[in-house]
C-alpha cells in the first residue's frame, strides 16, 4: 500500500513538473490502482469571454453622435431650401409687380403679345405689303423676313434682299424698317432698303447684337476688291431715331497677292475684333504677314481709331 502511495505521489510530481501529460498521468494511475486505463481526457472547451462593457458603451455613444449629426444636416438643408424658395418667390413676385406697374397688361399692344414668329410675319407684311420684290437702283431685289427687334415702343425689322442678277457688281442688300404697333398689327414709320450691300447679288452677312454698344445694333460683314486686291470689312449700325446710322467700319482683311508680279511678294492681313468694352472701346488684332493691334474708342456718336491712321493698306 505504501509503495502504491509513493508511486502515486511520484506520478503527481511528474505531472506537476510537466514531465508527463494529463493523459499519461491518468493512465499510469489507473494501472497502479489496478483498473482499466482511463480514456484520454477531452480537451477543455475554449473559454468564451464576453465583449467588455466599455466597448458596448463606446459603440452606443458613437451611434448616438452619428444619428444626431445626420439629423442636424437634414434639418439644416431643409431649412436652407425653404429659405431659398421663399427668397426666389419674393423676387419673382417683385419683378412681376414691377413689370405690371411699368407696363400694365392692358397697355401692351396686342401684336406684341403674339408669338415672335407671328410678329415677324405681320411686320414684314406691313413693311412690304404683298410685293416683296422692289426695284432698288435699277436692280430687282427680293426681300425676305429676317428679324424683328423691339427698342422701347419701336419695332425694328431687318430684311435681307437678294439681287435677281449674280454678277460681280450686282449688289445684294439688307433693308431696315421702323414700325409702331397699330391695333392688332404694325404701321410703317421709316424705310431704308439698302443700309448695307455686298457683291454677287447676295446680301451681306448680318446679325443683331449688343456686344459693341450695349444696345441692339446691326452688325454687317462684307467685302470686295478689284485687280487682285481684296478687302473685308465689319460695320455696325445703330438704330438711331432718324434711321440706321453707321457708328464704325473696321477693315478686317486685306490681300494683294492676286496683284503681285512675283510669287510670295504680296501682303495678307486678317483682323479680329476683341477686348470689347461695350459703349467704350474695342481692339482689332491683325495677323498674317504683319502682327499688330489697333484700338477704337467711342467719341461722340461713333467709334474712332486712336491715335490713327490705320496701318492696314486700303483697297
Amino acid at each position: 500500500m505504501t509503495d502504491r502511495l509513493e508511486a502515486l505521489e511520484r506520478l503527481q510530481r511528474l505531472r506537476e513538473s510537466g514531465a508527463i501529460s494529463e493523459a499519461e498521468f491518468e493512465r499510469e494511475k489507473a494501472l497502479l490502482l489496478g483498473g482499466a486505463p482511463a480514456s484520454p481526457a477531452a480537451p477543455p472547451l475554449p473559454v468564451r469571454r464576453g465583449t467588455p462593457l466599455w466597448v458596448w458603451v463606446l459603440i452606443g455613444v458613437i451611434s448616438v453622435a452619428v444619428i444626431a449629426a445626420l439629423a442636424w444636416l437634414l434639418l439644416g438643408r431643409n431649412e436652407s431650401r425653404d429659405e431659398d424658395e421663399d427668397r426666389v418667390e419674393v423676387n419673382v413676385q417683385a419683378d412681376t409687380n414691377q413689370q405690371s406697374k411699368a407696363e400694365p397688361e392692358d397697355d401692351i399692344p396686342a401684336v406684341r403679345r403674339r408669338p415672335q414668329r407671328e410678329q415677324l410675319a405681320t411686320a414684314f407684311r406691313a413693311a412690304f405689303g404683298e410685293r416683296a420684290t422692289r426695284n432698288v437702283g435699277e436692280a430687282d431685289i427680293t426681300f425676305r423676313p429676317g428679324s424683328l427687334t423691339w427698342i422701347g415702343d419701336r419695332a425694328v425689322l431687318v430684311s435681307p434682299g437678294t439681287n435677281s442678277e449674280e454678277c460681280h457688281v450686282c449688289a445684294g442688300m439688307v433693308a431696315v424698317h421702323y414700325l409702331e404697333a397699330a391695333d392688332d398689327g404694325f404701321r410703317r414709320t421709316g424705310e431704308w432698303l439698302d443700309v448695307a450691300t455686298d457683291d454677287y447679288g447676295r446680301p451681306p452677312e448680318w446679325r443683331i447684337t449688343s456686344d459693341l454698344t450695349g444696345r441692339p445694333a446691326l452688325r454687317v460683314a462684307n467685302g470686295g476688291g478689284n485687280q487682285g486686291i481684296f478687302c473685308n470689312f465689319v460695320s455696325y449700325y445703330d438704330f438711331a431715331q432718324g434711321g440706321p446710322r453707321e457708328i464704325v467700319r473696321v477693315q478686317t482683311g486685306y490681300t494683294d497677292e492676286g496683284a503681285a508680279t512675283e510669287e510670295g511678294a504680296g501682303t495678307e492681313l486678317e483682323g479680329e475684333i476683341r477686348n470689347i468694352r461695350p459703349g467704350r472701346s474695342f481692339e482689332v488684332a491683325y495677323s498674317g504677314d504683319q502682327s499688330f493691334t489697333e484700338r477704337y474708342e467711342l467719341r461722340g456718336a461713333g467709334f474712332v481709331l486712336v491715335p490713327g491712321p490705320t496701318r492696314v493698306p486700303e483697297c
